[in-house]
């Protein structure tokens, strides 16, 4: 039977991995950061637009579909914030 130190090392080697994942992550953070509280509706295009190309949603796929899910965001938030 594994020591419990040796199962939480293996469960903190795997949680902390830099993975493909965890850079595109922080790469993204980095973005959200840059563009802060500008709530512009081509930082709503331009934020939606990364996530798609890191994470391959496909909204890119649909004509108009991240403008369409940019505006609805937009429209919904209470002054545009």
């Amino acid at each position: 039977m594994e020591k419990l130190s040796d199962i939480a090392n293996l469960a903190n080697n795997i949680l902390n991995k830099e993975t493909k994942y965890a850079a595109d992550k922080k790469i993204i953070t980095e973005l959200f950061k840059r563009t802060g509280d500008d709530y512009a509706i081509q930082s709503i295009i331009t934020r939606l637009t990364m996530i798609d190309s890191f994470y391959s949603t496909q909204m890119n796929k649909r004509y108009y579909g991240i403008e369409d899910i940019a505006n609805k965001i937009w429209n919904i938030s209470p002054n545009h914030e």
